[in-house]
C-alpha cells in the first residue's frame, strides 16, 4: 500500500471509531510518522482550542520534526487535521496557510535561531472534511525539481500564494454558503470544481487528489 493509503486507512478508520467526528465543532490534527519497517505511527490527536485554527508545529513538534532525520525511528512524514462544517463552503477548502505555511510544496523550512532554514517539508498532508468523510490529499510532486536556495522557494511560493488567494475570494464569492441539506454529492460538485485549478496553481510542486476515506 501506498503512504497515502495507510493514512486515507488510518483517518477512515478514526472517523468509524469517533462517532463525534461528523459534529465535532473544533478542528483536530496530528502529526505522521513512519516505523522503520513502513508502519504509519499518527500522534495522539491534538485539538484546537478555536473553531478553525490548529497548530501542529509548535517549538516541540518542530523540534520532534528535526531530530527525526530519514533513516531513523521514528521518521517524519506529515500530518492531518480535519475542517468542521462551516457556514460557508470555503470553510471546506485548503486554506492559504494549509498549503504554503510548514507545507508539502516547500523543501525547506524557516525556523528559529540558531539555524536559519532546514531542508525539511511534510511528504504527505491530509485535510479531512469531517462533515462528510472526503478529503484533500496533499503530496509531493514526483521526482520534483528542488528549489536551489530559500530565497528562490519564497519567490515562487509567494507568487503561487498570491494566485491561490485570488482564488480562494473567487471560490468564496460563487459558492457562498453551505444549505442546512447539504450532502456528500453536494460537496464533490462544490468543491470538487474547483480541485483542477488549485492544483494548476501548485503544478510542478504537489499533486492535489480529492477523495473519499476509505474504511
Amino acid at each position: 500500500m501506498s503512504l497515502s493509503d495507510d493514512v486515507l486507512n488510518w483517518v477512515g478508520n478514526l472517523y468509524g471509531v469517533r462517532s463525534d467526528l461528523q459534529e465535532f465543532p473544533r478542528e483536530i490534527g496530528a502529526l505522521l510518522w513512519g516505523a522503520e519497517d513502513g508502519k504509519l505511527i499518527p500522534d495522539q490527536l491534538a485539538e484546537s482550542p478555536n473553531h478553525n485554527e490548529i497548530r501542529l508545529y509548535d517549538h516541540d513538534a518542530l523540534c520532534r520534526v528535526l531530530k527525526a532525520a530519514p533513516g531513523q525511528y521514528p521518521q517524519y512524514l506529515g500530518d492531518f487535521h480535519s475542517h468542521p462544517r462551516t457556514a460557508t463552503w470555503i470553510g471546506q477548502f485548503p486554506s492559504p496557510d494549509d498549503l504554503f505555511s510548514t507545507s508539502v510544496a516547500a523543501d525547506y523550512w524557516e525556523i528559529a535561531h540558531p539555524l536559519e532554514f532546514v531542508e525539511r517539508a511534510p511528504s504527505i498532508q491530509v485535510l479531512l472534511l469531517a462533515a462528510f468523510e472526503l478529503a484533500f490529499v496533499i503530496e509531493r510532486t514526483p521526482k520534483r525539481s528542488k528549489y536551489a536556495h530559500l530565497a528562490e522557494q519564497k519567490t515562487d511560493l509567494n507568487w503561487r500564494e498570491q494566485q491561490y488567494k485570488s482564488l480562494h475570494q473567487t471560490i468564496d464569492r460563487e459558492l457562498g454558503a453551505i444549505p442546512p441539506d447539504a450532502g456528500k454529492d453536494d460537496v464533490r460538485a462544490c468543491v470538487g470544481a474547483f480541485v483542477s485549478q488549485i492544483q494548476d496553481i501548485l503544478k510542478g510542486r504537489v499533486v492535489l487528489g480529492f477523495v473519499e476515506c476509505s474504511q
